[in-house]
């Protein structure tokens, strides 16, 4: 599947990740320590990479929870509310993805 994403890495755009951008692209950003949804007002759907940009994790998030995974994997798409398609998305699929500023 391909996904386009913009790129988060500074520092407050991994905290702040999709907070405040309803609506937008789905965003990529790397941390190996979790995502969470305090302060937002609709479900993502939150998925874990591996290097080869295959889905080793992936999780519907509503408002208010946290997400923690195995730090050896860092890539990380937040999708805002996923359509049918992405919504698909299953473990073990294979993301062809493009990352933009």
């Amino acid at each position: 599947m391909k996904i386009y994403a913009k790129n988060r890495n500074g520092l407050l755009q991994k905290f702040l990740g999709l907070h405040w951008h309803e609506g937008v692209a789905p965003i990529y950003f790397e941390t190996r320590w979790g995502v969470h949804t305090f302060g937002l007002s609709y479900p993502i759907l939150c998925l874990i990479l591996n290097s080869d940009d295959v889905v080793v994790k992936s999780r519907v998030l509503k408002k208010g929870q946290l997400f923690i995974w195995d730090p050896r994997y860092k890539k990380v798409l937040e999708i805002p509310k996923p359509n049918r398609q992405i919504s698909s998305v299953r473990v073990g699929d294979k993301i062809d993805l493009t990352i933009t500023s």
